[in-house]
């Protein structure tokens, strides 16, 4: 499973990600001088299964991408922009805050930043 998992981990993430026999290769040595335990076609079925049983969700909007679109709807000048990426930074490191989606999160940094920043 853990094979199957990083499989779908490094087509989402990697520009060249490593093929499943590669992975197999790595992380599945077998324990005598015979072939793998686990043969590619078994690994690509078992990541057909993860990714159906999670239907096929396996990103989530991240807080920044609702941080930019707010940017553009606030007209937010560069020092407003800087104090709201800090903001969210700063919950993004607190473990309580991951209860609250990435909409709320983003627009709670750039409240925070618009109300702490003075204006000329």
């Amino acid at each position: 499973m853990a094979a199957a998992a990083l499989l779908i981990t490094t087509k989402y993430e990697e520009i060249y990600p490593p093929s499943g026999r590669e992975i197999l290769h790595v992380l599945c040595k077998p324990s005598s001088k015979d072939e793998n335990v686990y043969k590619h076609k078994d690994l690509l079925k078992l990541e057909s299964e993860m990714l159906t049983k999670i239907e096929f969700q396996i990103c989530e909007t991240s807080p920044l991408n609702f941080l930019y679109r707010y940017f553009i709807v606030a007209k937010s000048n560069e020092q407003t922009k800087y104090a709201a990426q800090y903001f969210l930074e700063a919950a993004l490191l607190d473990s309580k805050m991951n209860q609250y989606s990435s909409s709320i999160l983003a627009a709670s940094s750039l409240y925070a930043a618009m109300r702490s920043i003075v204006y000329d």
